[in-house]
């Protein structure tokens, strides 16, 4: 069995191949599973359309390809399940094992295999059978959620932000995917206040006359959870997010970390303020900012130096 212990590549379907073994044609980002003591578990929720739903719904469009994969977006803000559900190992591995398999006998690339998955003209044993084993790796992940009453329906599915000529899909309903987004959706909330209330979230201020140099902040061994605004809890949020390991495995992103500041802190600011405040550096500034401006969540006055920013308060900017 090949061993997860260097490396992985996302393709821009969300694939993952072996660092070693035969590589998506398209382009990728590459993941370290170094130090990861459930690697295949790991890998194989990565796989998952758990993820790739959520994965689809914060990356960006990329023309009529599909979707462009953040890693900011998708990945640190992406609740993990109990990665030591046995269940879970087992159907990793044997996803992992037969893709392998699949690979070698037939002696094509990951895309050519998915390409082979997503086509209902390819009945051959071998793609049946892992076709199988994608249905029994959804089933596994949403169990180690603790999503038992959640009813998948695999089969073949129009994928609407896809060429036409290439939009088809062997996934999971499109009310299975919403219902995968809203429940991941509160467990990425409650983990975030659980990390405010234990103080592992920052609450820096800007009371001294002078201010403190800019570090750039080291990566800590436990991490924060990235979050969102949402408008209200299910009644259901307790069941969703019982199932769930309490895991901290992902950095919380500079674009949240300058809006949760600012909305401490109301009025105007400089760059420099905010940057040292939170501790990011000028290139996760430049890309976050940005973002949040485009996105109306920051409004800026001023240009260069003489540049001020605020947060958007809902219903105060025409």
């Amino acid at each position: 069995m090949t061993e997860l212990n260097d490396g992985a590549l996302f393709d821009a379907e969300f694939g993952i191949g072996h660092r070693g073994s035969t590589v998506p044609e398209r382009s990728g980002v590459a993941l370290s599973f170094r130090g990861r003591p459930s690697s295949f578990s790991f890998f194989g929720v990565l796989q998952s359309s758990v993820h790739i739903a959520w994965g689809r719904w914060r990356s960006s469009s990329k023309g009529i390809s599909g979707k462009k994969y953040s890693t900011a977006k998708a990945l640190d803000t992406f609740p993990m399940p109990d990665l030591e559900d046995s269940e879970l190992k087992l159907a990793a591995e044997a996803y992992s094992s037969l893709r392998d398999e699949c690979l070698n006998e037939i002696g094509i690339g990951v895309t050519d295999l998915f390409n082979m998955v997503h086509d209902p003209s390819r009945m051959e044993p071998l793609i049946e059978r892992f076709r199988r084993v994608l249905i029994n790796l959804d089933v596994a992940v949403c169990k180690a959620y603790g999503w038992s009453d959640l009813e998948l329906f695999h089969d073949y599915y129009t994928q609407e932000d896809l060429s036409e000529s290439d939009s088809i899909r062997f996934s999971i309903s499109s009310e299975a995917k919403d219902q995968i987004i809203k429940r991941l959706s509160i467990l990425n909330r409650h983990r975030y206040q659980d990390e405010v209330a234990a103080g592992l979230n920052f609450s820096k201020s800007i009371g001294s006359e002078k201010r403190k140099p800019r570090v750039r902040r080291k990566t800590e061994t436990s991490s924060k959870q990235p979050s969102f605004d949402f408008d209200g809890a299910s009644a259901n949020d307790g069941t969703y997010r019982k199932a769930a390991e309490q895991r901290a495995s992902y950095q919380a992103g500079p674009t949240h970390a300058i809006v949760e500041y600012m909305k401490a802190h109301p009025g105007w600011h400089a760059k420099s303020d905010i940057v040292s405040a939170i501790g990011i550096t000028d290139g996760q500034w430049n890309a976050a900012i940005a973002e949040l401006i485009a996105d109306n969540r920051i409004e800026r006055q001023g240009e260069k130096r003489g540049a001020r920013y605020r947060v958007v308060i809902e219903g105060a900017k025409e």
